[in-house]
């Protein structure tokens, strides 16, 4: 299996659980976002949205996981389970 990180979530990708592979993940919405590609070796994705945007987040938040690696004959199956929520503590009208 591989770890996830891209400073906005965290998660575990291709885990194997008996022939099929797993993938699990939570995220967070930034406040803004202004992408941009670092020339920095520390970042292993190389791009960051923290460039004069801001670094807090919107409160919104969500749980992704995936199942898939399942054969069915001649077909791939993936199944998708996501769910979304927020943070009472971050009052605004847009959320």
């Amino acid at each position: 299996f591989w770890m996830n990180h891209d400073g906005q979530g965290a998660g575990v990708k291709n885990f194997d659980i008996g022939g099929v592979q797993f993938d699990v993940a939570t995220v967070a919405a930034v406040e803004s976002c202004s992408p941009e590609v670092m020339d920095d070796e520390a970042n292993p994705s190389r791009i960051t949205c923290t460039g004069g945007s801001g670094t807090g987040d919107k409160g919104n938040y969500a749980a992704t996981s995936k199942i898939h690696g399942m054969k069915l004959g001649p077909i791939d199956l993936e199944l998708y389970a996501n769910y979304g929520f927020d943070s009472k503590a971050i009052d605004t009208e847009e959320r």
